[in-house]
């Protein structure tokens, strides 16, 4: 069920093994497109981004940068804390 789900990914986000060196967060930053193709499904895109925050928060805050603006700003960002992180 869900919430046994749930408690896996928490006891496995928890572990240690698992710990990225850096995790990369990219917001909402625009509305969804409806292509026709997709629903704009906007209430359960920001439960999924909620519960996203969550866990970095909880788990990698101290490895989680995020980035925003165009596709460029982004990249730059994050190359930016890349060379930051490698002195």
């Amino acid at each position: 069920d869900f919430q046994t789900q749930k408690l896996k990914i928490k006891e496995a986000l928890g572990h240690p093994i698992l710990k990225p060196d850096m995790c990369v967060y990219l917001p909402i930053e625009f509305d969804q497109v409806d292509d026709g193709e997709r629903p704009p499904a906007t209430p359960l895109r920001n439960a999924v981004d909620e519960t996203i925050r969550t866990y970095l928060g909880a788990y990698w805050p101290e490895v989680t940068i995020e980035v925003t603006g165009s596709v460029e700003d982004r990249l730059a960002q994050v190359l930016t804390e890349l060379k930051k992180r490698s002195k």
